[in-house]
């Protein structure tokens, strides 16, 4: 729902883009639980840190970096400890959630 809700609201074509493959590997991780898709996840959350750089927007670098550093620790934890794969998929609501703040912040204007 949050992705749908991203992707409408974007006006940047390649962010859409990048949150709709965001979104169609997330939901074929959950549908199909393989976990060799998770390694796709990994490089979509690339692409969203290298759009950050591109478009100098350091909130969105920093939620970026931060979904990325969870991402490693959940599916490292799934190698080393067996942890379900599925929990490798939550880091993409803070992209969502961090992406529809931004879009709703409205900057302050001085009278």
């Amino acid at each position: 729902m949050g992705s749908l809700a991203v992707i409408v609201l974007t006006k940047a074509a390649n962010l859409r883009i990048l949150h709709a493959l965001t979104a169609c590997i997330s939901l074929a991780i959950l549908a199909l639980n393989l976990e060799w898709l998770q390694y796709f996840l990994g490089l979509s959350l690339l692409g969203h840190i290298l759009f950050s750089l591109r478009h100098n927007d350091d909130s969105y670098l920093f939620l970026a970096c931060f979904a990325s550093v969870i991402f490693i620790v959940l599916l490292g934890g799934q190698i080393l400890w067996s942890w379900p794969g599925v929990l490798t998929v939550s880091v993409v609501t803070i992209l969502y959630l961090g992406q529809l703040l931004a879009l709703n912040h409205i900057p302050e204007t001085v009278p």
